[in-house]
């Protein structure tokens, strides 16, 4: 299980492919398991990361509810893998 350790928390992450990067952020509720068959046909073309959002699932921490923290740990997931710049597709909260 890849575990990043950024901004005093781990983040749990899946990396596929190979291409331009593309962030997988989820909603609220939910976990990186919620994108299914979209990272496989993405990564087909792609370099595809999907994460647990702090506070969800499979990274460990308090939930937070200020999106700078959020924002922060998807930047510092992206420095942690070497990718200064990617694609990011936010789900919507269900």
């Amino acid at each position: 299980m890849p575990i990043a350790d950024v901004n005093t928390t781990n983040l749990f992450y899946t990396e596929q492919g190979r291409g331009t990067p593309i962030l997988l952020i989820h909603g609220t509720g939910m976990n990186a398991d919620m994108w299914g068959t979209v990272v496989p046909d993405l990564a087909a073309q792609h370099q595809v990361i999907a994460y647990d959002r702090r506070g969800h699932s499979r990274s460990p921490a308090p939930p937070s509810k200020m999106y700078h923290q959020h924002s922060e740990g998807a930047a510092a997931l992206l420095a942690f893998l070497h990718i200064s710049s990617a694609m990011a597709v936010c789900s919507a909260r269900s």
